[in-house]
């Protein structure tokens, strides 16, 4: 008999007896090449495409492995890993694993994994979702969501989103938000609508109500007054920058241009400051802030002109506001450049800036 008749009447009995081992109800265990068909309980269940109702102990198909109502133990497959009722025990797939309602485990995706309630681990290569509260670890290279956490961790590579509920656990990715926060977030940049018990640590720290637990360069409230600000000195010739001015403190970021003079080549400057500020009669304001700055002369052969420096000053300034929305300032104070490599110092003298703030 030729070997590809062979083959085919091999394929059509593995056919029959999937078909037979799927629909006898007395059988706990099955392997099937179709399997497209549904047993009521399976122990282990290893085939092409699984569908079964329970399932306590493991099963493995290739395109996909669906338990229709709770399982206990190991749900695996190639494409897609589907339990729709609870599933306990741990869930694998190259791309997609869903848990219709609680998940206590452990979920394994390239692409993504989904449950209503989590408590356990998911990892994902793109993205993690948990439909209602997190008890546990979301790990993943794009984004982590969940509607609450409940003393759980989020970490990303881009970004982390709790919605609708409290964040009580901890989130860490570039981008963090959270509704209400209890826990901390640790980023770049950090939001959340309500910062009630928790701190945020980043960059950039923004909240839609007033909280003092924000450790960053800039922190962001609603009553943070943002303006620009437009300065010269001594150091860099032309500057200008955004100033972000809380109750006490203030934080600006901004740029500078001809550091080494009107009449070297483009030379730039970029810096941050960190100041205290408090009025001291009626439209005056006092401030002292420290200034960090990186300079770029933008030319790697001159012998008198280094490539690059960076910065320290401390200034006081006075500023007297004109209207809301237009002041003016006037500041004094010592600052050095060094080398970065050799650690040398470049420059060192009094600092003198004057400028104006709008908005």
């Amino acid at each position: 008999m030729p070997l590809k008749k062979i083959c085919i009447i091999v394929l059509l009995l593995l056919i029959v007896v999937s078909s037979y081992a799927q629909n006898s109800l007395s059988k706990r265990n099955n392997i099937a090449f179709g399997n497209m068909n549904r047993d009521r309980f399976a122990s282990w269940n290893i085939g092409f495409a699984g569908d079964i109702d329970s399932l306590k102990g493991t099963q493995i198909n290739f395109l996909r492995s669906i338990i229709r109502g709770n399982g206990i133990g190991y749900n695996g497959s190639i494409f897609s890993s589907i339990t729709a009722k609870n599933l306990s025990g741990l869930q694998t797939a190259f791309f997609v694993n869903v848990v219709g309602e609680n998940l206590k485990g452990v979920q394994i995706s390239t692409i993504g994994n989904w449950a209503n309630h989590v408590t356990g681990l998911q990892l994902a290569t793109f993205s993690n979702v948990s439909g209602n509260e997190l008890k546990g670890v979301q790990f993943s290279g794009i984004s982590n969501i969940s509607l609450g956490i409940n003393k759980g961790l989020q970490f990303s590579l881009v970004m982390n989103i709790c919605v609708k509920d409290t964040m009580n656990g901890v989130q860490i990715s570039p981008f963090n938000y959270s509704d209400t926060l209890n826990g901390t977030q640790i980023g770049v940049i950090n939001t959340c609508v309500s910062l009630s018990n928790g701190y945020q640590i980043g960059l950039v720290n923004y909240s839609r109500e007033n909280a003092k637990r924000k450790i960053g360069l800039v922190n962001i409230s609603p009553n943070t007054n943002i303006q620009m600000v437009t300065f010269g000195g001594n150091f860099s010739k032309v500057n200008i920058g955004v100033r972000f001015r809380n109750k006490k403190l203030y934080y600006a970021l901004g740029m500078g241009m001809f550091y080494f003079g009107l009449d070297e080549k483009f030379s730039g400057s970029l810096f941050y400051r960190l100041g205290y500020w408090k009025n001291i009669h009626k439209s005056w304001d006092i401030s002292t802030c420290l200034e960090l700055s990186h300079i770029e002369s933008f030319q790697e052969d001159n012998l008198d002109i280094p490539e690059r420096l960076y910065g320290v000053s401390a200034m006081l300034n006075i500023e007297k506001r004109i209207s809301k929305s237009f002041g003016v300032f006037v500041g004094v104070g010592y600052g050095v450049s060094r080398y970065y490599k050799e650690n040398l110092m470049h420059k060192n003298s009094i600092t003198l800036n004057g400028g104006i703030s709008l908005f």
